[in-house]
């Protein structure tokens, strides 16, 4: 079971998806904060100046401010938030600057919770 400070943020602009994320991730014992695309993401990421969430988890197919776009402003604002990328169409260059990295990972849409469990628990947040 996470620690209750635990705080992850999650990014979707689809309302139904992100409703069921939020309960998967709250029944699993996580503070979540919501955002409806990477606009809105990026203003909690600058109210959240000292309560570092330790994942971001983004859609990359946003309307505004894509979650590319979204994790590069949630590093410069914190250096070691982990990072879940979720789409329905994984895109080969993302794919490949992220099997670079340690604290980042893609997960496909439609996944089951045990596999975000799963990719958390890769990345050290589970």
């Amino acid at each position: 079971m996470p620690i209750q400070t635990t705080t992850i943020l999650l990014a979707d602009d689809d309302p139904v998806t992100r409703y069921a994320l939020q309960l998967a991730l709250t029944d699993m014992g996580y503070d979540v904060r919501q955002a409806c695309d990477g606009t809105e993401g990026c203003a909690l990421i600058e109210e959240m100046k000292s309560d570092c969430p330790q994942l971001l988890i983004t859609d990359l197919d946003m309307p505004g401010c894509c979650g590319e776009e979204l994790a590069q402003f949630a590093r410069q604002h914190f250096e070691q938030i982990k990072l879940l990328f979720t789409s329905g169409t994984p895109q080969a260059s993302l794919l490949k600057s992220i099997a670079t990295d340690r604290h980042a990972l893609f997960l496909q849409k439609p996944f089951l919770r045990a596999d975000l469990r799963a990719a958390m628990e890769q990345l050290g947040v589970a």
